[in-house]
């Protein structure tokens, strides 16, 4: 029976590579056959003759351990092996991966005695995991999640619990008490689960003095019928002194607590005008800025709010084109701007008149503005203020591919 980090993974039914000798493994068995050699060749009685067959054997052997101690790989540090096992790990660019005995680390272990032990005491190389959940088995699942953080030891590691199914399976408690156990390790979180499992991580708060990075978001159908009510915040983030980019699944910025202050990059799905709006005025840090808008009803309520004198970089992604949230913004160092613009939105005066006045208060004036790529709005795009801007040698980007971009979400 296997156990440990091999029968977690083998448990999840995945074919292994049978394992095919390696070096380590053959030197140990030369170096057990030499000692045999030695200890017959020392019983001989009389004179050795030649050609002895265990001399010759023990000669052989000899010159196959000396060519083996000078290669090369046998003289690389430990330490030096376990940069190159880093090297080997899956790109995390686009957050932690799922663990596979395809992949390192895994794969390392199947490769030599030695190069086992190397990796299984490197803990960066077990600092990044994601689980995909419901899994087919849930204590295989927290089995190798327990294993992966012990490997991991005290070093900040990146997580991520992606929840399914919420109608069909239940909810993972094993897997949150194991996860919450060691958030004061947290670095990179991704978190989407059921919004109770989410609210259940209020005893968290202000234990996460490591967090940089988190992507939240509520997976169940049940989340939608809150908007608008009065429910519990999660406040397990509200105290997170490092926590610098945000990005928000399905909304709900109305019952999340942040430290909005000091977020530079933020990414927020389904928001209202007005949402938008708490949250950049809450948000006077941000250098970088996606929001992605829905069908709402409170442009009444919009008015300006105070100039973001950080923001660089501003994508809109909406269905339509809310002027009234350009109008009620001032982005004075504005460096690029990228909006998807509904065709027919935009074919009036006066929110031609709305946007160029954007313009003009955003990086147009001062000449921070270097890039602007729109899609969807052909009068403004030929309207004076955009002429102006690239005879400036200010660059209109291509249109951009709205399906491409939503569907990262």
């Amino acid at each position: 029976m296997k156990s440990g980090i091999d029968g977690a993974v083998s448990s999840t039914q995945v074919e292994w590579t049978p394992i095919v000798p390696t070096n380590a493994e053959v030197l140990a068995d030369l170096r057990a056959r030499l000692v045999e050699l030695n200890l017959g060749i020392s019983h001989l009685r009389g004179p050795l003759r030649r050609p002895n067959a265990l001399v010759e054997e023990r000669y052989s052997i000899r010159r196959t351990l000396d060519s083996f101690a000078n290669h090369p790989v046998f003289r690389i540090p430990p330490e030096i092996l376990q940069e190159i096992f880093f090297c080997c790990l899956p790109d995390d660019t686009d957050g932690p991966f799922v663990p596979s005995p395809k992949t390192a680390p895994l794969l390392l272990l199947n490769v030599c005695r030695a190069w086992r032990e190397i990796a299984l005491a490197a803990p960066h190389l077990w600092r990044t995991i994601r689980l995909n959940l419901p899994s087919k088995n849930y204590e295989n699942t927290l089995t190798l999640f327990n294993l992966w953080l012990e490997r991991a030891h005290s070093v900040p590691y990146s997580v991520a619990v992606v929840y399914t199914d919420y109608e069909d399976k239940p909810s993972p408690d094993v897997i949150i008490e194991a996860l919450t156990q060691t958030s004061e390790q947290w670095q990179d979180v991704r978190l989407e689960l059921p919004f109770k499992d989410l609210q259940r991580l209020n005893a968290l708060e202000g234990k996460v003095p490591l967090l940089r990075k988190l992507l939240i978001g509520p997976t169940d159908a049940y989340f939608t019928g809150l908007q608008g009510m009065r429910i519990p915040p999660i406040t397990a983030f509200s105290v997170a002194p490092l926590l610098r980019e945000v990005r928000l699944v399905t909304g709900f910025p109305f019952t999340l607590e942040l430290p909005w202050a000091q977020l530079t990059k933020l990414q927020a799905t389904s928001l209202s005008v007005c949402e938008c709006l708490d949250i950049l005025e809450a948000s006077p840090s941000l250098v970088e800025c996606t929001l992605s808008l829905r069908k709402s009803f409170d442009l009444m309520d919009a008015s300006p709010i105070p100039p973001l004198e950080h923001l660089e970089v501003f994508t809109l992604r909406t269905s339509g084109f809310h002027v009234d949230l350009l109008h009620c913004l001032t982005l004075p160092v504005l460096r690029e701007l990228q909006f998807y613009v509904a065709p027919s939105a935009v074919s009036n005066e006066p929110n031609i008149a709305k946007v160029t006045a954007f313009l003009e208060r955003s990086g147009a004036e001062n000449g921070c503005l270097k890039e602007i790529r729109i899609s969807g709005a052909y009068d403004l795009v030929t309207c004076p203020i955009m002429k102006s801007l690239v005879a400036s040698g200010v660059r209109l980007g291509a249109p951009l591919d709205r399906r491409r971009l939503m569907d990262t979400y």
